[in-house]
């Protein structure tokens, strides 16, 4: 029997049992969102500039957010806000996630309870506070009811 070829990070990340979101964007950036078991994995390929509805992403189910990390690819400082909902509430406390320079990881700060419970077919909004921000959004959460 031959060996099945190994899968790149890339197709786990897309095709590994992973659920496809629906993505919009404002007038920059480009990129994909994926749920992969107990994470949304907002992979923005085209960089988001300054403004204040970056993105939108649609969630198929209903979740809490536990925990939100950016991995930045490259560029200078950026501040990125997760909202629940379009121009709605701050799950990540108004910008709390902040990176300094190129290729940073940060978590949050901290997590606002009277927004982080996410409906089904509801919306994170993306916005990015200022510069540039191309790279990894990692929500984590548990399904909600």
């Amino acid at each position: 029997m031959a060996q099945e070829k190994p899968k790149t990070s890339s197709w786990w990340r897309t095709q590994g049992g992973a659920v496809e979101c629906t993505v919009s964007f404002g007038t920059s950036g480009a990129g994909t969102a994926f749920i992969h078991g107990n994470k949304l994995i907002v992979d923005v390929t085209t960089a988001l500039t300054a403004e204040a509805a970056a993105m939108a992403i649609t969630t198929p189910i209903a979740m809490r957010v536990l925990d939100v990390t950016l991995v930045r690819n490259g560029g200078g400082a950026a501040t990125i806000d997760v909202l629940n909902g379009v121009g709605g509430t701050s799950i990540t406390g108004g910008a709390s996630a902040a990176l300094s320079g190129d290729t940073d990881v940060v978590r949050a700060t901290e997590l606002d309870d009277a927004a982080y419970d996410v409906a089904k077919d509801a919306v994170f909004s993306i916005t990015a506070g200022s510069a540039t921000f191309a790279g990894l959004i990692i929500i984590d959460f548990i399904p909600g009811t």
